[in-house]
């Protein structure tokens, strides 16, 4: 069973994602050592949006790790909803990332119907941060997007150990 991290607090603040202001908004924080196997954000939808959005693990030089398209913004709500993407396979993560909602580059088409993530901007957590490119990565302390990711824990020095019938594979 996946253990869950998540920042679960939203004061009913909302950045926006269209292409004039933000295409990627989301958390910068450390995920250690663990296999991720689902990245959610709570969302909604301001006037009649067009475009996709992808939900991405960025490492902080700007690579992606994994990302998986969620789809067509038409489809998301106008209240505020957590939606969720599973990955198709499980992504190792030992380091500081970004965990971001992507939109597409025709996202928008402006500032009334563009999709909204939740964030809080008080009681945020130590050591992350809400991060958001608008013409570079910028990011603040004073905020935290809403997020959960699932996730198994790797171990060090044993790995993940998978059951295949009568026989046990270990991967190091």
């Amino acid at each position: 069973m996946a253990n869950t991290e998540a920042q679960l607090l939203d004061d009913s603040s909302e950045k926006l994602v269209w292409d004039s202001q933000s295409l990627n908004v989301g958390q910068r924080l450390t995920i250690p050592n663990r296999q991720v196997v689902s990245l959610s954000f709570k969302l909604l939808k301001l006037g009649t949006p067009s475009g996709t959005i992808s939900f991405a693990i960025r490492t902080l030089a700007d690579v992606a790790l994994v990302s998986k398209s969620w789809g067509d913004v038409t489809n998301l709500t106008t209240t505020a909803t957590i939606y969720k993407v599973v990955y198709d396979e499980p992504v190792q993560v030992d380091e500081e990332v970004r965990i971001v909602v992507m939109g597409s580059a025709s996202i928008g088409p402006n500032v009334n119907n563009c999709p909204m993530v939740r964030y809080q901007a008080s009681n945020v957590k130590a050591n992350e941060l809400f991060t958001y490119h608008s013409g570079a990565w910028l990011d603040n302390a004073n905020r935290d997007c809403w997020y959960s990711y699932e996730y198994y824990d790797v171990s060090p020095s044993r790995g993940r150990h998978y059951a295949l019938g009568k026989y046990k594979l270990e991967v190091a």
